[in-house]
């Protein structure tokens, strides 16, 4: 098995021992809103989130980086 599907299958245990962990509810204030939550659901969401937030951002950066690599095959 190659390294990175190893380090991936653990990253995924330890999410999900930390979703086990934490399942005791929280409230969770947004601006004029209050809820309560459990944990279990709050964590994958914000993960989520940040998993999405951060592929949007690298799809928008690699027009910029290739822009940038053709000019400078041109330059050299």
């Amino acid at each position: 098995m190659r390294p990175k599907a190893i380090m991936i299958i653990v990253l995924i245990i330890l999410f999900l021992i930390l979703i086990i962990q934490n399942t005791d509810a929280v409230k969770l204030h947004f601006l004029f809103w209050e809820l309560q939550v459990s944990r279990i659901i709050l964590i994958p969401f914000f993960t989520l989130i940040g998993f999405l937030a951060g592929y949007v951002i690298a799809k928008l950066e690699k027009p910029k980086m290739k822009q940038e690599k053709r000019s400078g095959d041109i330059q050299n």
